[in-house]
């Protein structure tokens, strides 16, 4: 009798261990440890950081952004565009804008402008990596959202000890650009000659800045290829605006300027009045590509270069 109720004394503890263990086990499915709240917030796809942010990460924690892609709002404010190391931007964040372009502003005393020079030394920045070799696409703009990550292979074995620190874009999240509209200007001239990538455009030139794009009948001229629309920095705006009034000034000048794309541009002050008309007849006729091409650099009065002739020979018609 003894031993029937030691027997059933254990197995009760069993079953009660082994209810505990059951319990213990559901307790921690529906609790996720606390140790839960140290997981990095790096990993949130939304989470988009500002430059100060990733700065402060890489001063306090430098490992934490390794092997990570995250998302980065920052403003481009200089840059330089050399070769390998020497090749890219210098990023910051809205609110330190204003000092770096207030370095050269001529209508600030010479006072504020050293002032803006410290500020700009003590603001949060971030280099990128190599810019000349990026797909267009990817190009740092005056203000956008970037995928990206640091500790790239090839900037931390060759751009010294900061190379790790290197930003190296993997990708333009959203393009931001300006609160600012850019400047929209057009004006109608029928005076000058133009062609472009080897034909003639017909007069009257309407001759158009829109949307950081100088145009001449819808044909672009600035800039020079459609794979740089995109690259646009705080200093395009200004830019385009001024090559617009050079290319007015060109054609109410009575200016001939022949371009095509980034390949070359040339301007003439002097040309028969019938040259279009002559290398129209020339282009139509039987004579042989070489004979074309001597007697197209005859009507021309120069030594055009092949990429300018090859286009007219090419696409003249």
């Amino acid at each position: 009798m003894f031993k029937k109720q030691k027997i059933l004394l254990i197995g009760l503890g069993v079953i009660i261990i082994v209810g505990v263990l059951i319990f213990a086990l559901k307790a921690t499915n529906q609790n996720p440890s606390s140790n839960s709240s140290n997981i990095p917030t790096i990993n949130n796809e939304n989470k988009v950081y500002t430059v100060k942010e990733t700065v402060n990460l890489l001063k306090i924690t430098p490992t934490f952004l390794k092997d990570k892609s995250i998302q980065l709002e920052a403003f481009v404010v200089d840059g330089v565009m050399g070769l390998g190391c020497e090749d890219y931007q210098i990023l910051t964040d809205k609110e330190y804008v204003g000092a770096f372009n207030n370095r050269y502003n001529n209508k600030l005393s010479q006072e504020e402008r050293n002032k803006a020079i410290e500020d700009s030394k003590l603001a949060p920045v971030l280099l990128t990596g190599q810019t000349l070799s990026m797909p267009e696409g990817f190009y740092p703009t005056y203000h956008a959202v970037y995928q990206g990550h640091f500790y790239d292979k090839w900037a931390t074995k060759t751009c010294g000890a900061d190379g790790y620190k290197r930003f190296v874009i993997e990708g333009k999240v959203k393009e931001i650009v300006s609160a600012e509209q850019p400047t929209y200007r057009t004006k109608t001239i029928s005076t000058g000659l133009v062609i472009a990538n080897g034909k003639y455009i017909q007069k009257p030139y309407e001759v158009t800045l829109k949307d950081y794009k100088v145009t001449i009948n819808g044909v672009l001229y600035e800039p020079p290829t459609k794979e740089q629309v995109s690259r646009v920095t705080e200093f395009t705006d200004n830019q385009r605006l001024k090559q617009w009034e050079n290319l007015n000034s060109v054609l109410e000048r009575n200016g001939l300027i022949i371009y095509g794309g980034n390949k070359y541009e040339s301007i003439k002050w002097s040309y028969p009045s019938t040259l279009v008309s002559d290398i129209d007849a020339l282009m139509k006729s039987n004579k042989s590509a070489q004979q074309k091409r001597e007697e197209l650099a005859e009507l021309l009065d120069t030594f055009p270069a092949d990429t300018t002739m090859n286009d007219i020979l090419k696409n003249w018609k």
